[in-house]
């Protein structure tokens, strides 16, 4: 029986040495794997906010750049494009002028013309004039000798009365002509005009 009570005692001495020893190591065991579940976290998280930083700098950094390259090009087209538009204008301001120039000069030239075809006629007509009136005062003459003045005198208002319509229709025909090319001059001239300030418009 003592025996029994021996070893029953011992028994128990060591299920409860073997619990508290294998309570001790389970406490140990799950407060070192909380340890390290810690330092895993602690780890990845310091790894994940610095692998963060460097991403987003790296982010920043590129766009910056494309910042700075876009901006570059950009303002490098702007450039171009108002070198381009500058050039234009220029040469259609040069053609303008050139144009406005023919222009006025053939303008000059056919008023030339015809102010010198006017004074042609004119002198013609002064001319007929003058030789009609010499022949009416020659025929005038004759018929004064025959005592025929009321004859003469009809004949002489009958020839200065044509020659005055040949006149004035040689004036009017003159005029009108004259204003007609004035016209067709003026209207060329508003056409290459606006020819001239369409080009830039639609560039």
């Amino acid at each position: 029986m003592e025996n029994q009570f021996v070893l029953s005692s011992r028994l128990l001495e060591n299920e409860f040495h073997v619990r508290s020893r294998l309570m001790e190591n389970q406490f140990d065991v799950r407060s070192s794997l909380m340890e390290n579940q810690f330092d895993n976290q602690f780890d990845v998280r310091s790894k994940l906010m610095d692998n963060q930083f460097d991403v987003r700098s790296g982010m920043i950094k590129n766009q910056f750049d494309n910042q700075f390259y876009v901006r570059s090009r950009l303002m490098e087209n702007q450039f171009d494009v108002r070198s381009i538009l500058l050039e234009k204008q220029f040469d259609m301001l040069s053609s303008l002028m050139e144009n406005q120039f023919d222009v006025r000069s053939r303008l000059m030239e056919n008023q030339f013309d015809l102010r010198s075809r006017l004074l042609e006629n004119e002198f013609h007509v002064r001319s007929r004039l003058m030789e009609n009136q010499f022949d009416v005062r020659s025929s005038l003459m004759e018929n004064q000798f025959i005592q025929n003045q009321f004859d003469v005198r009809s004949r002489l208002m009958e020839n200065q009365f044509d020659v005055r319509s040949i006149l004035l229709e040689k004036q009017f025909d003159m005029l009108s002509s004259l204003m007609e090319n004035q016209f067709d001059v003026r209207s060329r001239l508003m056409e290459n005009q606006f020819d001239m300030r369409s080009g830039p418009m639609e560039n």
